[in-house]
């Protein structure tokens, strides 16, 4: 299986993988996930290089990053992979591109060169480890690269990929509740501390919030001990989640502390490929 980004194969015609060693392979299509901007390959050989995988959330400020690819594609006749290093300036970063309407959550930023062709190749550290997948770069007009490089964590990149094998596509979650912020007015109506969290205002029958026993009007202080300022923050804590995944929500109920867990399922409405 090969990983890499949805938006450098999602229109070929054919497939054609290259290895350093000049073995040349007609790549499958597995899948792919625009949402999250990874494909999913495969070949059919013997002997095939293997990356090992790093741990993204276990990366730092400040240390080393190589970004690999191969950004003269066909025009050289050398086809090997090139590299280029610097290392990871920030993560967390959220990136939204208005003209597509796209959000890329959680990205890694690296200053490590990231040259048109290197997309869909690995970020790794210092220790030879993939920490994630070279996606895009930000620049002023036409100035070319200038330190903004993002990749896609790449245990996320993992989560995608093993959904894409087992399933095909990426499975949508759904959690059955409906939330609004809350406000001065409604903190002061539920004898809130403080101005913070989300309310409920709906709980679908038989959904997983139903389920994990979340009721009307429950308050929405924290999903996993942490603490959620908003519903903009709940969104987010749930960007990376998959179908399975069990979240610890804490919540107020009837002025009173409690903790529920939830279950995502598969969104029964939403049973389609990503492609």
């Amino acid at each position: 299986y090969i990983l890499t980004n949805a938006h450098v194969v999602k229109d070929a015609e054919e497939i054609f993988i290259n290895l350093p060693d000049g073995r040349q392979f007609p790549g499958k299509l597995i899948g792919l996930d625009n949402s999250s901007d990874i494909a999913v390959l495969k070949i059919e050989g013997d002997d095939l290089p293997i990356a090992s995988m790093g741990d993204s959330d276990d990366i730092m400020i400040g240390e080393y990053a190589i970004a690999i690819g191969n950004p003269f594609g066909y025009i050289l006749s050398e086809t090997g992979p090139t590299v280029t290093c610097g290392w990871i300036s920030a993560v967390n970063r959220n990136i939204k591109f208005d003209n597509e309407g796209k959000m890329y959550k959680k990205m890694i930023q690296t200053n490590a060169d990231i040259n048109q062709g290197n997309s869909g190749g690995p970020l790794i550290n210092i220790l030879g480890e993939v920490i994630g997948v070279n996606t895009f770069i930000l620049t002023q007009g036409n100035s070319g690269f200038i330190g903004l490089g993002f990749a896609l964590p790449i245990n996320k990149a993992r989560k995608v990929m093993n959904e894409i094998i087992k399933y095909g596509r990426v499975r949508n979650f759904w959690t059955g509740i409906r939330i609004q912020d809350v406000s001065p007015m409604i903190a002061e109506h539920f004898r809130l501390k403080e101005i913070s969290g989300a309310v409920i205002l709906e709980v679908e029958s038989r959904s997983p919030g139903d389920e994990a026993g979340l009721m009307n009007k429950d308050i929405i202080m924290g999903i996993n001990s942490k603490k959620m300022k908003n519903s903009e923050d709940i969104m987010d804590e749930f960007s990376d989640a998959q179908v399975g995944d069990i979240f610890t929500i804490q919540i107020i109920r009837n002025g009173k502390p409690a903790e529920v867990k939830l279950k995502l399922k598969e969104n029964p409405q939403t049973k389609k490929s990503y492609y």
